[in-house]
């Protein structure tokens, strides 16, 4: 089955939400595409391309390009594909295209003080959380309290919880705790 992932970005640089994309898109396996919301990246291979712009327009004729349109995977940080937080014009595309969204909430909304940005345009990134969340035909997050936030919008549906799995790995096997060496606690200077 061949899925297009919509990230805000992807290794190279190495970062959160594109390291999972591309993590998850091994993990599943099939023909997976990318499509970078980054006017600036310039990774390539994966079958991934960049956007020429951050506009409703561009995300479109670039979804268009892909061949998709059957199922795209969002994974939405909202600060990933805007500065403040506020990808209206994600959204907005989106809305438009006629595919099956499915939504990885990696971030939210924020929240903070009065004299804080995140305070005043939490209201936004609230209505277009609700908005991709009632749009999406599935909806995942990372964190139970994410989950928490986007049940209102939900009409019901399941809200799967997938934790972030470590890209680092495993080791193969662990010794028993009574097998390991004791180690001592640093103490800082002056302390």
């Amino acid at each position: 089955m061949r899925v297009l992932h919509i990230v805000p970005h992807l290794p190279p640089p190495y970062e959160g939400v594109g390291t999972y994309a591309a993590a998850l898109a091994g993990a599943l396996g099939g023909d997976a595409r990318f499509l970078v919301c980054d006017p600036a990246w310039s990774g390539g291979g994966n079958g991934a391309r960049a956007i020429p712009a951050r506009t409703a327009a561009d995300l479109l004729a670039a979804i268009e390009a892909t061949g998709e349109t059957g199922t795209a995977l969002l994974h939405y940080a909202n600060y990933g594909y805007q500065r403040r937080g506020c990808p209206e014009w994600l959204v907005a595309g989106l809305g438009r295209w006629g595919g099956r969204l499915v939504t990885i909430f990696h971030e939210v909304w924020a929240s903070g003080p009065p004299w804080r940005s995140s305070f005043w345009l939490r209201p936004i990134q609230r209505r277009l959380a609700a908005t991709l969340a009632r749009r999406s035909e599935s909806l995942a997050t990372t964190l139970e309290i994410y989950a928490g936030m986007l049940r209102p919008w939900s009409h019901g549906r399941e809200i799967a919880v997938l934790p972030v799995f470590s890209t680092v790995g495993e080791p193969a096997a662990a010794p028993p705790f009574e097998e390991r060496a004791r180690r001592q606690p640093r103490v800082a200077a002056g302390s």
